[in-house]
């Protein structure tokens, strides 16, 4: 009797559980099968949009000789701005967010006949302020035009200000300026942009570093001003894909 119910249960298991057992074995594989498809596709896909991060970190200074006053400032900052960056045809466009400002510090030294005054950053009127204008596609690279804004200096009383110009990329165009900024860059290079195949597989982060020297004499209202400035600068860019 015990071996015919033995024969009964191993004929009742080989029956249902075998066949169960392999069917969740199939399941299993068609779910890797599946994923692995998913992954590929996942691959395959285009970027609906991109996220654009610029952090910029300069240090600078500058003096200035008017009349019988000098004028001695130097500053630093680190700044960054995020953009979203959509696919326009065959083209490219940028939607800037603002400007965040990370770090700022900065110092003038006004040194009068009769007096010597000095600021700090929280005396200073204007602070620097970080512009994506937008991305110019070039054969296969992807070109940044951005700049920071300046301001005049010096921040102290004086009779003469003239405007600060703070780091621009290559591809920078401020009609306004009367300097040519990339006829200043000494060493390094103020081209900032990536390899367009580059952003379709993955993140992208990419360092810039230029050195940026001026100085000339002014004749302003029969007086001779002096003007120096130079700055150090760093760029890094970051480009990262999204699909949804």
């Amino acid at each position: 009797m015990a071996k015919i119910c033995q024969s009964f249960l191993y004929n009742l298991l080989k029956k249902f559980l075998v066949p169960f057992f392999v069917l969740l074995f199939w399941i299993f594989l068609s779910g890797l099968s599946q994923e692995k498809s998913l992954k590929k596709d996942d691959g395959n896909r285009n970027p609906v949009w991109w996220q654009v991060k610029i952090q910029l970190e300069a240090e600078g200074s500058y003096r200035s000789r008017q009349k019988d006053s000098s004028f001695f400032g130097f500053y630093s900052f680190l700044i960054s701005n995020r953009g979203k960056l959509v696919k326009d045809e065959d083209d490219f466009l940028l939607y800037p967010d603002h400007s965040f400002i990370e770090k700022w510090e900065a110092q003038e030294t006004a040194v009068y006949p009769q007096s010597i005054k000095s600021l700090t950053h929280d005396d200073f009127q204007h602070k620097p302020s970080l512009r994506l204008n937008y991305i110019l596609k070039k054969w296969d690279k992807l070109h940044f035009d951005i700049y920071v804004e300046g301001f005049l200096v010096p921040q102290s009383a004086s009779p003469f200000k003239i405007y600060l110009e703070l780091p621009a990329s290559k591809e920078n165009s401020r009609h306004f300026s009367e300097i040519d900024y990339d006829v200043g860059v000494a060493q390094g290079s103020n081209q900032i942009f990536v390899f367009e195949a580059d952003i379709y597989k993955k993140a992208v982060t990419q360092s810039f570093r230029w050195r940026w020297k001026y100085e000339k004499w002014l004749l302003e209202a029969d007086t001779t001003v002096f003007f120096s400035h130079t700055h150090n600068v760093d760029v890094t860019v970051t480009i990262e894909p999204r699909y949804n």
